[in-house]
């Protein structure tokens, strides 16, 4: 006799070597056989997985999360996932810059983190930037002052080219430039 019956939403425990498993993925029963074989599809776009030993699965809960307390995120087609927060975006990470990028989406988890994307004036970031930096130079700053100057840097340079493009204000474009550079975002940087 079988744990599971049809229609039992499982979590995936034992994903194995091969197959189409995902550890942490959820499950819907399809069929239950008497030798201890479940038949699964995806709970969230009802796909067949295949045929697997029930062991690799357990019952989920209603509220089934490692952490209970952790907040979840509801998708328009139902589904629910845990959110991010601390996890950082990985098909960033993986690009050549681990640290860097797990760092810049920790920055992004302050409450203010996606603020900049209103809009701030240019001289804000300089001057962060350069605050920032000088600290990181002068020995009295730590790895966080570092990716503060990294973070108004790319603040910055999102923010100039939004400007140049219409979809933020021209009056952002406050700082003084001795030349103005004709490179418009995206092209080639001589």
């Amino acid at each position: 006799m079988s744990k599971f019956k049809v229609g039992d939403k499982v979590r995936c425990v034992d994903s194995g070597t091969f197959g189409d498993l995902k550890d942490g993925d959820m499950y819907t029963v399809m069929d239950v056989d008497l030798d201890g074989l479940i038949y699964v599809e995806d709970s969230v776009s009802g796909e067949y997985i295949g045929v697997y030993m029930e062991e690799r699965f357990v019952l989920a809960d209603q509220d089934d999360r490692p952490d209970p307390t952790t907040p979840l995120q509801t998708h328009p087609t139902g589904a629910v996932r845990e959110v991010k927060k601390g996890k950082g975006v990985q098909h960033y990470v993986r690009c050549g810059f681990p640290r860097l990028l797990t760092d810049l989406a920790k920055h992004m988890e302050n409450p203010l983190g996606r603020n900049w994307e209103k809009g701030l004036p240019l001289s804000s970031y300089a001057d962060a930037a350069d605050r920032h930096w000088t600290e990181h130079l002068s020995g009295n700053g730590d790895a966080k002052s570092l990716i503060s100057a990294v973070w108004n840097l790319a603040c910055y340079y999102e923010t100039l080219h939004r400007v140049q493009e219409g979809t933020l204000p021209q009056e952002l474009d406050d700082i003084e430039r001795d030349r103005r550079s004709t490179v418009k975002y995206g092209e080639d940087i001589q």
